[in-house]
């Protein structure tokens, strides 16, 4: 049957490619994903879900998450979601991928390791004492 008008559409099932069911079965897909997460995975889930206006925006976004899972393994997800939602403050797939990617979330750990070192102890450096006031 023909639409009259502009910007009308009628999709029967049928004539989809097999891609394009694909994405009719995602709200579902994504539900039983998440309720299998637990931890970071799932509260960065929940923030990525709660930003955007439309769901379907947001079950893409996840969809790329889960994606990034098969690709990277649950483990090194877990650990990258805990950097993003430790380390950024806005909180998207792009985010997360790069942290993945560039192994963000690995290289803090270095970071904090140096901090933690303490301070070497040398004639020529200058102490809190110095400072204070009087030389």
């Amino acid at each position: 049957m023909r639409l009259r008008g502009r910007g009308k559409r009628s999709t029967i099932d049928e004539h989809m490619p097999p891609h394009h069911l694909a994405y009719k079965k995602l709200p579902y897909n994504v539900r039983k994903w998440l309720e299998s997460r637990s931890g970071n995975t799932l509260l960065l889930a929940r923030k990525i879900y709660s930003r955007e206006k439309h769901a379907a925006c947001s079950l893409r976004h996840l969809s790329g998450v889960m994606s990034l899972e098969r690709k990277y393994g649950i483990e090194n997800l877990e650990e990258a979601s805990g950097y993003v939602l430790r380390r950024e403050t806005s909180y998207r797939y792009r985010t997360l991928a790069n942290a993945l990617r560039y192994e963000l979330y690995k290289k803090l750990e270095l970071f904090q390791q140096d901090a933690d070192e303490k301070v070497i102890e040398h004639t020529n450096i200058r102490g809190a004492d110095y400072y204070k006031g009087g030389n």
